[in-house]
């Protein structure tokens, strides 16, 4: 048995009014508390909601009191004691618990509990009596019940009356035994209507230890107090559970009252969001059909982009072509000029050869004129030609003077065609090298102008796409719109029942209140 320690011997009282109310599980298990068994006992709620219910049990209770209360339970009727509880801080509280089955569909599912603060006289009785218990004393002998104590009674007056008849003659004989007829038939009756209350009381609860706390005893008196007692306890239970239920019932209606006040607070709200929602939506369906329209036009614009670009590729390419050409023929003429100046210079050569030749002749004519000088007479006609001679070879030095010095106009004249001609075969290369790149940046353009033709088309077909969507969107929003205002007015009309079931549950719990009064 669990054993709750320390205790502080500490008793703690509530308010008559009070109702401790619990429901467990079929293994005693809690499942839900109320607010004034939390006060009481210490434990908040989510402390007890899980925890088994032994959890508040005093170790001062005796084991057989439980055990009395777990078979009653579990045979499926209910239970009434007087009750020691601990608190969680060790004080400790009584009450009078009636604790029943509840069903479900014909089938027990858990336990109610009711509690209520006992009179004194009856923990007092239960303190001497759960003491007496823990010592184990039993009394030896058992008390007489009413029946037999009544039975005691006649036979006592029969034996007084024959007493008084030996005394008093055949007159006090005759007196005796009147008194006999007359009392023992009432004695009889009287037993009798005992036995019938007993068993009637018994019939609605009987239970040794309660008998003795409700009843201070055993006989037919203390059976029908316990009875009594436990038909209080049935009818505090009802309006306990009753006012349990009508408390949360109306806590619930509060809640359901505030829960309805918020939701069509929020239900405008969402529903003037959704007006301009709406709005919004006419406004981008206007703005997504212009879209549409300025992406077709660009879609246009795009393709007229890319025939110009295709224009600008061909010509890029011929005139990377003619510009390849002109670099070839460039090429050509600057190897025929380099061609001009070296056969300027194999000119030179011969030139040199002439003016040798010429010195050389022009040598061998002195020489003859000086011979012929020499012969006299003999040798004039010799001199004559030698003069000739001498002046041909002069004339020849002179025009290969001449020509040496036009070859050196031409040949600087020449090697200045090659620089240029060198400078125009680069720039030529350069300027392919720029075609080809604006080809290549043509090719590019035309790519992306083919992509951007391409995604305008497919922006323009997910424009429409878009278009069409808003339209239904714009749609659906004006069906939520209605909806919200439909919603606004159960949220109202819901607000109402709220109200009216909060009125109806006051109703109840007055009613209740009055009843206990």
């Amino acid at each position: 048995m669990r054993e709750n320690l320390p205790v502080t011997g500490k008793e703690r009282t509530f308010d008559p009014d009070s109702r401790l109310i619990s429901t467990t599980t079929l293994k005693g298990v809690i499942e839900h508390v109320n607010d004034d068994f939390c006060a009481v006992a210490g434990f908040t709620r989510d402390e007890l909601i899980g925890q088994a219910h032994n959890i508040i049990r005093h170790p001062d209770m005796p084991p057989a009191v439980f055990a009395d209360f777990w078979a009653t339970l579990e045979a499926g009727k209910p239970w009434m004691g007087v009750v020691k509880n601990r608190c969680k801080n060790g004080d400790h509280y009584w009450v009078t618990a009636y604790v029943a089955p509840i069903y479900q569909n014909g089938r027990m599912i858990g336990y109610q509990s009711v509690r209520t603060v006992p009179d004194r006289q009856l923990v007092a009785r239960a303190e001497r009596l759960y003491a007496s218990m823990w010592r184990g004393n039993r009394r030896r002998l058992p008390r007489l019940d009413q029946t037999g104590r009544t039975t005691l009674g006649l036979g006592a007056a029969v034996a007084g009356g024959f007493g008084a008849a030996s005394i008093g003659g055949a007159a006090g004989l005759a007196a005796g035994v009147g008194l006999v007829a007359l009392a023992w038939p009432a004695a009889l009756m009287i037993n009798s209507r005992l036995r019938h209350a007993r068993q009637a009381a018994a019939d609605i609860y009987d239970n040794a230890v309660g008998r003795r706390v409700y009843g201070g005893g055993h006989d037919e008196a203390a059976q029908v107090l316990l009875s009594l007692a436990m038909y209080k306890a049935r009818e505090r239970t009802l309006l306990g559970r009753v006012g349990d239920f009508t408390g949360r019932l109306q806590k619930a209606g509060q809640d359901t009252e505030s829960s309805a006040a918020r939701s069509g607070a929020a239900i405008g709200s969402q529903q003037d969001e959704m007006g301009q929602v709406a709005t919004a939506m006419n406004e981008m369906s206007s703005t997504v059909a212009e879209v549409s329209s300025n992406t077709s036009h660009a879609a246009a614009q795009a393709n007229a982009a890319h025939q110009q670009a295709g224009d600008c590729h061909r010509v890029t390419e011929e005139t990377a072509a003619a510009m390849a050409t002109l670099a070839t023929e460039t090429e050509g003429a600057s190897q025929a000029i380099q061609r001009l100046v070296q056969e300027t210079d194999g000119i030179h050569s011969i030139l040199d050869t002439i003016r040798g030749i010429s010195e050389q002749t022009n040598l061998l004519a002195l020489n003859a004129a000086i011979e012929a000088a020499r012969a006299g007479e003999s040798g004039r006609g010799f001199s004559v030609v030698a003069e000739e001679v001498r002046k041909l070879s002069a004339r020849t030095g002179e025009a290969t003077g001449e020509i040496d010095a036009v070859l050196g106009r031409v040949k600087e004249g020449a090697e200045a065609a090659g620089t240029v001609m060198a400078r125009g075969q680069a720039s030529s290369e350069n300027v392919r090298e720029l075609t080809s790149q604006a080809g290549d940046a043509a090719r590019g353009v035309l790519t992306a102008v083919e992509e951007i033709s391409d995604l305008n088309t497919q922006i323009a077909s997910s424009a429409e796409e878009q278009s069409a969507t808003a339209e239904e969107i714009n749609r659906n929003i004006t069906r939520i719109n209605e909806r919200f205002a439909e919603t606004t007015d159960a949220a109202g009309t819901a607000r109402e029942t709220a109200e009216e079931l909060i009125t109806m549950v006051n109703d109840l719990d007055n009613l209740v209140r009055e009843y206990r009064a």
